[in-house]
């Protein structure tokens, strides 16, 4: 059956079985494509160093692929694709949507963004204060690095208190600026952003030291 998408070309694939010792069976894979082949020679040469007891394994070994999405301008298959142009028209609506809505308001009250009170929230009240709070938020993530430089020069071990200091830092961390909002009463719109910014900022903590613990320092 012919369709009007262009198939992607396969990649030919022949598995041989082999006489072995004995019972025991051994199998070739022959591929014709050389990035698979790569691919295959990499991943049999890293687990022939693991079972030598050469290496271990660790998170980086494990091998990306680049694949496309229907979205991605240098996929083939996007021009043909019935999604083709979507994000375009999907913004373009959204365009004409505020235009449609800034004439309103410039008729209603005479300003293009209207009462503007969410806008008020945001710079009416401790606007510097909550600049300096975002910095500090970002700057303290440090912490993590700097854990993980004394661990490698041998202070302490990862796997005995390192991992313990970490968690008790990422509690102390959500805390105390999740608290510094309430104990300001900050408005709604000064809240979310710091607790979004917050739990963001967390979770980049978390997955680095988590796996740079793990990887030189397994538990």
């Amino acid at each position: 059956m012919v369709t009007q998408y262009e198939r992607r070309k396969s990649i030919q694939v022949t598995i041989e079985q082999t006489k072995g010792r004995g019972k025991e069976r051994r199998f070739t894979v022959r591929a014709d494509d050389p990035e698979f082949r790569a691919i295959l020679q990499s991943c049999i040469e890293r687990e022939a160093a693991i079972l030598s007891g050469k290496s271990s394994r660790q998170f980086r070994d494990l091998v990306f692929t680049r694949q496309f999405t229907t979205f991605d301008r240098q996929n083939p298959r996007s021009a043909q694709s019935p999604f083709y142009g979507f994000f375009v028209l999907f913004w373009l609506a959204m365009f004409l949507l505020l235009c449609k809505i800034a004439a309103q308001n410039y008729r209603n009250t005479g300003s293009v963004l209207g009462t503007a009170e969410i806008l008020h929230l945001m710079i009416d009240r401790d606007l510097l204060l909550l600049g300096i709070t975002d910095g500090a938020l970002a700057s303290m993530t440090g912490f993590s690095y700097l854990l993980q430089k004394a661990i490698v020069k041998g202070y302490f071990s990862w796997s005995t208190v390192g991992w313990i200091i970490q968690s008790l830092w990422e509690v102390f961390y959500t805390a105390s600026f999740i608290g510094f909002t309430f104990y300001r009463n900050w408005p709604w719109t000064h809240t979310v952003f710091v607790v979004l910014h917050t739990f963001t900022l967390l979770m980049k903590q978390h997955s680095y030291a988590f796996y740079n613990g793990y990887c030189a320092f397994p538990l």
